[in-house]
């Protein structure tokens, strides 16, 4: 169940990263960025996210994966004024080029069988 997945994830997450917090004088921004990082980002999105792959065959939940780190350096680029390279260009080429292939290819195979 993607509820169950999302709590044991946050609960590696958590363990892992705890030693390393430190807590600040202002304890209530701190409760205001941990209650948007928990529910936002931390348990609504996973659990989208499990629930879309419950929905999509392999092949397309791995072709859509893909995208995630073309994605991000859009999006630090648009948000964050993070420099595209010359090896983010061709990183982000050669990703999409083997998503289309797989899925090209994919395609064909169930096409045939």
């Amino acid at each position: 169940h993607p509820l169950f997945m999302t709590l044991w994830q946050n609960l590696v997450i958590v363990a892992v990263l705890l030693p390393f917090v430190r807590v600040p004088d202002d304890l209530r921004s701190l409760f205001l960025a941990c209650a948007v990082m928990g529910i936002v980002h931390s348990t609504v999105a996973p659990v989208l996210y499990f629930k879309g792959l419950q929905r999509v065959t392999a092949n397309k939940a791995a072709i859509l994966g893909y995208l995630e780190p073309v994605s991000a350096i859009l999006l630090g680029a648009l948000f964050l004024g993070e420099t595209i390279t010359s090896r983010n260009i061709l990183g982000g080429t050669l990703i999409l080029l083997s998503g289309y292939i797989t899925a090209r290819d994919s395609g064909e195979a169930s096409l045939g069988a």
